[in-house]
């Protein structure tokens, strides 16, 4: 059940904003890196990623110029 909804979601994938594929791309990226399958999310996280969804929810994403600027610390 759960594989069918999310292969519907990753039909719409390519006509969501950059930023909403980023936010999934990262919040995935993290799920298969924290492939373990004993631990659980601290009150901090579940609190993180609440407020993190609500904000995708608000479509509150951050603008072009700010990821520019986030990555921008990043590179030499």
């Amino acid at each position: 059940m759960m594989k069918r909804q999310i292969q519907t979601m990753l039909e719409d994938f390519d006509a969501w904003p950059a930023e909403k594929q980023w936010a999934a791309y990262r919040l995935l990226q993290w799920l298969q890196e924290d492939d373990d399958a004993g631990r659980e999310l601290t009150p901090q996280e579940e609190v993180e990623l609440d407020q993190a969804l609500a904000e995708a929810d608000r479509k509150e994403f951050l603008t072009e110029d700010e990821m520019k600027a986030f990555f921008d610390k990043f590179r030499p």
